[in-house]
């Protein structure tokens, strides 16, 4: 359970960090951080649930998407949610913080705004899943 803590912790950390950095024009890092709020709740909840990835699955470089795909499909069997919306928003959020990370050299306000606007019902969802579980 110590390790799903540090999920928890690490995705609340990384929620802040990303609304300091676009507070603080630091659009890219703002991106990044808000991607791995999402990812890293994503894995506290797949470890609460002990349905971790192996570490061969750590390991791959399709870890994300695994992880999504884990998620989605525990997003199936809760009132009220999409998992289309869910893969969509997700899928969104990857390629903003690819671009972010890798390809555009200018990441605007408008980006960090639409970054808010896709992770807000992520963060809905996955909530309902942790409250779920209790």
């Amino acid at each position: 359970m110590k390790q799903s803590q540090d999920f928890k912790v690490k995705s609340d950390e990384s929620h802040r960090a990303g609304k300091f950095c676009k507070e603080n024009k630091h659009f890219s890092a703002s991106i990044n951080r808000y991607y791995y709020s999402i990812l890293q709740l994503m894995l506290y909840i797949l470890d609460t649930k002990d349905l971790q990835l192996s570490e061969a699955e750590k390991q791959s470089s399709k870890s994300h998407e695994l992880t999504k795909t884990r998620i989605s499909s525990l997003l199936t069997d809760i009132p009220g949610v999409s998992p289309n919306q869910f893969l969509g928003d997700f899928k969104s959020i990857k390629g903003l913080r690819q671009q972010a990370d890798y390809e555009r050299i200018e990441i605007a306000l408008d980006d960090c705004i639409q970054m808010e606007k896709n992770i807000y019902p992520m963060r809905v969802y996955l909530s309902k899943l942790i409250e779920e579980k209790k």
